[in-house]
């Protein structure tokens, strides 16, 4: 049972974060089409892991025989009987690998759907074998969300999106910097974002990314759409600066006003924390944001990941001049138990990391 409970991925599977990503999203259900084992292990054993309670996830009892001849037939008695008992918005297909390695075309099954529900959105995300990391499966899910955005919204000057995970207070923080620009989506919130923000997700003049995985749904945004965005990770005092000068010249509004006072508010912490030492794991994708917020805050900091996308590199870039160290494993999670001999101050990442910390007398900080 050990694997089902490590961050990285040989033990994950990138169906977790697509689901995951779906119940960010309110009155939405992600529905995973793959083995019925797939099914298990997320609802109960990777999704407690690594949120301490189990995912609502509906999925198919995928089997030998479903595998010759395909799996449409179940998924369509599911489907209805959760739009009849749950009565969701959004329903989301999540393809694992055994339906993908078949090509269990499930489009004109959610196209008949669609066509009789129409209060009811249905997508599919493609979340198995055809990612090569387990976080890839959440901007598999950004990716496929551009599908209910509403082309024929005007673009308004004065606003800008949010695309990756966000809280209340890391809203605030961009509100407030990137004045006058207002946001005009948030895809997707902690708390929960709704159908009509994603809907009107093209009216925004800019993206700006806020997590390794949100390259996905960026890229089809400007592609299919030409939504420009910002091409680095907003962390760090250098790619914050790099962040403000995209957006200005996109824009061409001025903004970043608020800047100098919040290098000011942090100036007593960063005394504070000089010279204490920081390691940071795989953590749902926030290493390279935690390691470059760190080293903004003065700390010696050491990050291990397993995944690191174009989109990071200036961040990345950041961290190494500022004398930060970053490793990339397969096994984050075996890598470091298996011996780390250097002391820290702190540790930061999932909480099964907490015996490393306590074994190293630090602090822990979960993700």
């Amino acid at each position: 049972m050990r694997e089902y409970f490590e961050p990285h991925s040989e033990g994950l599977c990138p169906s977790f974060y697509a689901a995951y990503t779906i119940t960010k999203i309110r009155d939405a259900i992600p529905y995973l089409h793959a083995a019925k084992d797939c099914t298990l292990n997320l609802r109960c054993h990777i999704s407690v892991a690594m949120l301490g309670k189990p995912l609502y996830t509906p999925g198919t009892t995928f089997c030998e025989e479903d595998s010759i001849f395909g799996g449409l037939t179940k998924i369509e008695h599911a489907l209805r009987d959760i739009i009849i008992k749950r009565e969701p918005k959004l329903l989301a297909v999540i393809l694992g690998c055994g339906p993908l390695t078949i090509n269990d075309n499930v489009e004109p099954l959610l196209e008949q759907l669609a066509y009789e529900y129409p209060h009811v959105k249905f997508i599919s995300i493609k979340a198995g074998f055809n990612t090569k990391y387990e976080v890839e499966g959440a901007g598999e899910a950004l990716k496929s969300l551009t599908k209910i955005m509403n082309n024929t919204a005007n673009r308004h000057e004065n606003s800008f999106n949010l695309i990756g995970f966000t809280n209340f207070d890391g809203r605030k923080y961009f509100e407030k910097t990137l004045k006058p620009l207002k946001i005009n989506s948030t895809i997707v919130r902690n708390e929960g974002t709704n159908i009509d923000e994603i809907e009107k997700a093209l009216k925004a003049k800019i993206n700006i990314p806020t997590h390794i995985f949100s390259e996905l749904p960026l890229k089809e945004m400007y592609e299919n759409f030409a939504v420009p965005y910002v091409n680095v990770l907003p962390y760090g005092k250098d790619p914050f600066k790099q962040v403000i000068q995209e957006v200005e010249e996109t824009t061409g509004v001025k903004v970043g006003s608020k800047l100098n006072l919040w290098e000011n508010k942090i100036k007593r912490l960063k005394e504070k924390l000089r010279g204490k030492r920081v390691l940071i794991a795989a953590s749902l994708g926030r290493e390279i944001n935690l390691a470059c917020n760190c080293i903004a805050l003065g700390l010696e900091t050491v990050v291990y990941t397993c995944f690191l996308p174009n989109i990071a590199d200036e961040n990345i870039k950041y961290i190494r001049e500022n004398g930060g160290e970053i490793y990339v494993e397969r096994s984050v999670y075996e890598t470091l138990m298996k011996g780390l001999d250097e002391d820290f101050d702190f540790i930061i990442g999932d909480w099964i990391f907490a015996p490393l910390a306590l074994r190293k007398g630090a602090w822990f900080l979960s993700r």
